[in-house]
């Protein structure tokens, strides 16, 4: 699934110089993926909001105080796909995994296959 630029449809973050960015804690591979193409491409930001959950992102974007790099299933009506405008460099695919103990049962194995 595509990794986007996700802001608030206020837009009030991407006025900035220092790209503002709303980022789960460390070891995350969205942070990891942002982090890269920006300094890839030469492009200043700032760590505006950190967050150990979806909801911690969801609100700092929705206010407007910073942009995140998720999927578009983290889109909503207030949370939008960034302008073009702002030139961002682009993000690579999301990788997604299932880990499922030995000792899982059966019928969490035939979702994890189904998935």
């Amino acid at each position: 699934e595509p990794m986007l630029w996700l802001s608030s449809e206020k837009g009030l973050a991407t006025r900035q110089e220092a790209l503002p960015l709303a980022l789960l804690d460390p070891y995350c591979g969205f942070r990891e993926a942002a982090l890269n193409a920006l300094d890839a491409a030469g492009r200043r930001y700032r760590i505006a909001a950190g967050s150990a959950s979806l909801a911690g992102l969801r609100a700092a974007v929705d206010a407007g105080i910073a942009l995140t790099p998720r999927t578009r299933r983290f889109a909503h009506s207030g949370i939008v796909e960034a302008s073009s405008e702002l030139d961002l460099p682009p993000l690579p695919m999301a990788d997604f995994a299932i880990r499922l103990g030995r000792e899982a049962p059966r019928s969490a194995r035939d979702l994890a296959e189904l998935l």
